[in-house]
């Protein structure tokens, strides 16, 4: 037992009581110096969700114009083999266009020599667009003997420079110039145009080198099946037409190139198609020269 100051004894009791009082007194301070040094915490927010204004999509986007790509093979790339394929970036809309042709035109076909003499057309000139290319490509006839390129046309073909030539400085010489052209900006409303500045070239021809002997070729045939849905086989008929009579009434030839390349739908044959159902093959380009030799001998 534990005496206190005065040397009275205490009671248990006594001992416990004032044990708790200090306990009680430890926790009020433990409290109020938490309360101090702690740091205030914020006030709660409420937060309110703005609801999202509902945006609505359209469904469809408008239907963008469609356009006909007139797509030309370069043929600047042929080697021995077929000419390269690759087209370039010309395009051009077709106009929705109603017209009434004679579609009964008759199919001429001929029969295709073996061959062609390289000294038949020594001194001849060749004028025409990406069709006519695959003539020198193709090694059939020197380059020199060539005036040709993507995209030329009958209008164009005056003013055109090839190799840093023109066509009329780089015609002299030449005996014999065989034309094909037309192709390009063809569609069933301007063959009649395309036929004028056929004549317009022709003439001039005459004119500057008398004596040469003009030769046109008629525009070879479409495939049944084309990378040109642009040109079909009714526009190139209706023009081919208007050609041979041009030539009839202007003293010109004109040879049916067509004639020997021809299935019997008069279509462009299979085996003489490069692959886009417009350009032809070696095949077609040694049936022609030599169809054309044939006819002029």
């Amino acid at each position: 037992m534990q005496n206190d100051r005065n040397g009275k004894s205490l009671t248990p009791a006594v001992i416990v009581l004032s044990l708790l009082i200090v306990g009680v007194i430890a926790l009020i301070i433990v409290l109020v110096y938490s309360y101090f040094t702690s740091e205030p915490q914020p006030a709660s927010v409420t937060t309110s969700t703005t609801p999202q204004t509902a945006v609505s999509e359209p469904t469809a986007s408008p239907p963008e114009t469609t356009q006909a790509a007139i797509v030309v093979p370069d043929m600047t790339k042929a080697s021995s083999g077929e000419p390269a394929t690759e087209p370039d970036t010309t395009t051009a809309t077709t106009p929705a266009v109603t017209v009434s042709i004679d579609t009964t035109v008759e199919i001429t076909t001929a029969t295709v020599p073996d061959t062609f003499s390289d000294s038949f057309f020594e001194n001849t000139l060749f004028i025409g667009d990406s069709i006519m290319t695959g003539i020198y490509l193709y090694n059939l006839i020197p380059v020199k003997n060539v005036f040709a390129e993507i995209g030329l046309a009958p209008s164009t073909a005056l003013t055109a420079t090839i190799n840093g030539n023109t066509l009329i400085p780089k015609s002299s010489g030449f005996d014999r110039a065989v034309i094909m052209l037309g192709a390009n900006g063809i569609n069933a409303t301007n063959s009649d145009d395309l036929v004028e500045s056929m004549k317009v070239l022709i003439n001039r021809l005459k004119a500057e080198n008398p004596g040469m002997e003009i030769v046109v070729l008629t525009v070879t045939p479409i495939g049944a099946v084309s990378s040109y849905p642009h040109i079909t086989k009714v526009m190139l008929d209706e023009y081919n037409t208007k050609l041979t009579t041009a030539a009839r009434e202007n003293g010109f030839i004109l040879i049916d190139s067509g004639a020997v390349l021809k299935n019997s739908d008069g279509y462009l044959a299979s085996e003489y198609n490069a692959g886009d159902g417009l350009h032809i093959n070696s095949q077609a380009y040694k049936a022609i020269l030599a169809y054309v030799q044939k006819e002029l001998e």
